[in-house]
């Protein structure tokens, strides 16, 4: 069976390290035969969005049951104003 690791980031390749070190973790407990992949996503354009993109991918990643969804039709575009009006309304 083929593993496959997707990092999914917003801020690019930023966390290389993080990635390798958890492939080594997951080969170590699992085995050997992992492939890391890192899928086209959206990149935020600063440093505070990280959370709203995060929430975004999850719900995006909950919808698509056949695998990794093609995030690059999918728009992100205000994101951050669409959940503080759906918390705002809790």
């Amino acid at each position: 069976m083929r593993r496959i690791m997707a990092v999914i980031g917003s801020l690019g390749n930023k966390y290389d390290d993080a990635a390798t070190g958890l492939k080594t973790y997951f080969s170590l407990k699992l085995g050997q035969g992992f492939v890391v992949i890192y899928p086209k996503v959206p990149r935020q354009n600063n440093s505070r969005d990280c959370g709203v993109f995060i929430i975004e991918f999850g719900e995006d990643l909950m919808k698509n049951e056949d695998g990794l969804p093609d995030w690059e039709k999918l728009g992100y575009g205000g994101s951050r104003a669409r959940l503080m009006e759906m918390l705002a309304s809790i």
